[in-house]
């Protein structure tokens, strides 16, 4: 029986900066099973919103692209759905509780 409900694979996400796509985050890869919690932390500007958004594609089209990689959701690569589809999953299934800068942790 397969528990994994996350896995990512290889992701690499580029922005569009000053007309040229650049990496952001490179060569990403885990897995989730069910029932786990996965926290993600480092340094401001590491990468952690960009590698969040990128799984569930809240990251604008006109400046950014999944440039390699997959994201499989409970057996289903959700990587290459439509707005529409992603629609049906984010909030219900899967979802990112997002930075608030007030709140964050002070080191």
């Amino acid at each position: 029986m397969n528990n994994v409900l996350l896995e990512v694979k290889d992701l690499e996400t580029s922005l569009k900066i000053n007309n040229e796509w650049l990496a952001t985050v490179e060569n990403i890869s885990f897995e989730l099973s069910k029932g786990e919690v996965l926290g993600i932390v480092g340094e401001s500007g590491c990468g952690k919103s960009i590698l969040s958004k990128s799984i569930i594609k809240l990251l604008p089209e006109k400046i950014s692209k999944l440039s390699n990689g997959e994201v499989i959701f409970d057996g289903k690569r959700i990587d290459t759905l439509n707005e529409k589809q992603l629609l049906d999953i984010r909030g219900n299934d899967i979802a990112m509780i997002f930075q608030e800068p007030m709140t964050a942790l002070n080191p």
